[in-house]
């Protein structure tokens, strides 16, 4: 018998999130045309996953990544996009049109879900 706190839970989103922004993100997704269309076409694995996480840095009102150990192996990647993603300005400036606002966020994680996705296509 093991005593003391239990491991933490290994997930594959980067970003702590809620039902609330899971539901958002189902819910808008089949109004957002361009993004389920480049998530149709897209060839890079766990790519919806990646937009989730997109779409949660833009969306919630307080972002917090997971800790490394949280996050599954084939997500850690993810979490070093999302990291950098975060420090951007263009990131903060985005964030000031799309905090808690579902359509302007799927615009604005398409375009750069997008950018991503062909970045990753290019790199083996």
């Amino acid at each position: 018998m093991v005593f003391g706190p239990s491991a933490p839970a290994i997930s594959r989103s980067t970003i702590v999130h809620d039902p609330f922004d899971e539901e958002a993100f189902e819910e808008i997704l089949p109004k957002a045309a361009g993004l389920r269309l480049l998530l149709a076409e897209s060839r890079v694995p766990l790519a919806q996953q990646l937009a989730f996480d997109l779409f949660c840095s833009f969306y919630k009102y307080f972002v917090k990544l997971r800790s490394p150990s949280e996050i599954a192996p084939e997500c850690q990647g993810h979490r070093d996009l999302l990291a950098r993603a975060l420090e951007l300005r263009e990131h903060s400036k985005l964030r000031a049109f799309t905090r808690l606002k579902p359509a302007e966020t799927a615009l604005a994680t398409e375009l750069v879900l997008d950018a991503l996705l062909e970045e990753m296509n290019r790199t083996p």
